[in-house]
């Protein structure tokens, strides 16, 4: 057979997913991450995870990145059969996975299914006018001990008291691209107060701060006692923010931030049905 052992998955994305998916492909791999896991979930669970996790060499300067794909918005078609319950994991790079998707912004389709070609890969097929345009992408497949004993798992942090809601992320973009020119750290600053939010960068020489009223609320438990004058600042390396802020190229629906002493949660939304959810876990610096 094609397949490694027992599985089977294949996917068909149309026309605008295509181009949906490349572009989403496109935006992780700007994150500077290599490592990137596929989590093929069973048809019934209507997910596709794709995770990017911190390098453990450098873990102060690597956000996790989590995204999940709702299958049944995504692909035409989707299937994945494994002797493991239905579920597939596998290790690849996602340079790998952006250059193949390169020429999927003009497809009319893009197939895509788990074969051994000798050896295990996921083979992209991209329709195109009447061109098809056949990729490989090496995978590492993982074997079962492997899920079971190191199972994927997104980090454990505590959930944000608060969440802010984040202005254009473009706007966002452009600011911290043109701050990280001053200084490799920003000052991320929420006042509860004012319902203000502040970046900010500061040198021997400059400081720059910009403002932002934004939408502010008591994460979860709307009653919750959260004390009003208090004000949350942590720092974080700006050159991974903006890295992880091209994700305003998914047309996000809306953004929230969770500010936290260790670790900055920022979450995306976009797709008419909320179809794609991002999570990154940003580390904060000690300053």
């Amino acid at each position: 057979g094609h397949r490694p052992g027992g599985m089977r998955w294949h996917a068909v994305l149309a026309q605008r997913k295509a181009m949906d998916f490349q572009r989403l492909i496109t935006t992780l791999q700007k994150t500077g991450h290599k490592d990137c896991v596929l989590h093929m979930h069973p048809d019934d669970e209507n997910q596709l995870t794709i995770a990017l996790k911190a390098e453990p060499s450098r873990p102060a300067c690597s956000a996790e990145v989590w995204c999940a794909l709702q299958t049944d918005q995504w692909f035409d078609e989707y299937e994945c059969k494994s002797m493991s319950g239905d579920h597939i994991h596998v290790d690849l790079t996602i340079e790998s996975l952006a250059q193949c998707m390169k020429a999927a912004d003009k497809a009319d389709s893009v197939a895509m299914k788990l074969a051994r070609k000798p050896m295990p890969c996921i083979s992209i097929e991209i329709k195109a006018l009447s061109v098809i345009v056949e990729h490989t992408v090496p995978v590492d497949v993982w074997t079962r001990t492997r899920v079971e004993n190191d199972p994927l798992a997104e980090p454990m942090v505590d959930s944000p008291d608060r969440l802010v809601w984040l202005p254009q992320l473009k706007k966002l973009y452009e600011l911290c691209d043109r701050l990280a020119k001053i200084d490799q750290t920003v000052h991320i600053g929420a006042d509860w107060a004012t319902s203000e939010l502040s970046f900010r960068v500061e040198t021997d020489t400059t400081s720059f701060t910009a403002k932002y009223k934004v939408k502010t609320n008591a994460a979860g438990d709307e009653d919750a006692e959260v004390d009003d004058d208090e004000q949350s600042e942590v720092s974080v390396d700006i050159r991974m923010l903006a890295k992880i802020l091209n994700c305003y190229q998914v047309n996000c629906k809306h953004a929230v931030m969770g500010i936290m002493d260790e670790v900055i949660l920022m979450q995306i939304t976009a797709g008419q049905k909320e179809d794609l959810k991002v999570t990154y876990y940003i580390p904060t610096l000690i300053t």
